[in-house]
């Protein structure tokens, strides 16, 4: 596979295109580093070196049929309740945050709240076969280059993605 960047100048670097292309390719290859829905269940705790959710004979974690953002419920692989929780917004909707510890005292500092849980992800399943997605919340992240919108402002890498990629062990 390769990145199709069209009729565009590669040796252009100064355009608002291509940092547009640089950041659209750091957003792709993060998801392959990790903050994927599919890869959360195979997180590991990056202290121990162990497997954040248990797994099977066959180094699968449990399956569970779970209510997914969309308001259908799916059989997923389900990952450890100190890793990802199902959370309920305050207008009924079902949500799903990152809680492990690194990403959660992350979203405590930005906020300067520490009752908060983790690090909510976006309401929409990415894929057809989702039960969450894989990007961050843009109404509470919308600069984060990992948010599920682009706005059109300029997107940052912060310390959420960052904290994301540490605590997944890999």
């Amino acid at each position: 596979t390769g990145i199709c960047f069209g009729p565009m100048d590669p040796t252009d670097r100064t355009s608002k295109t291509h940092h547009r292309r640089l950041t659209t390719v750091a957003h792709e290859f993060t998801h392959i580093l990790g903050m994927n829905s599919y890869d959360i269940p195979y997180y590991y705790n990056p202290k121990t070196g162990r497997p954040r959710t248990s797994r099977n004979e066959y180094n699968k974690p449990p399956e569970e049929n779970v209510l997914c953002v969309n308001g259908q419920r799916q059989t997923v692989e389900k990952a450890s309740s100190d890793t990802i929780v199902q959370v309920t917004t305050a207008n009924g909707y079902v949500a799903y945050e990152v809680v492990t510890e690194t990403v959660r005292q992350v979203v405590r500092n930005q906020f300067g709240c520490q009752d908060l849980i983790g690090g909510r992800l976006e309401n929409q399943p990415t894929g057809d076969d989702d039960c969450y997605g894989s990007h961050w919340d843009h109404r509470l992240y919308n600069n984060e280059f990992m948010a599920a919108v682009y706005t059109g402002s300029t997107q940052y890498v912060t310390a959420l993605t960052l904290a994301l990629l540490e605590d997944s062990g890999w």
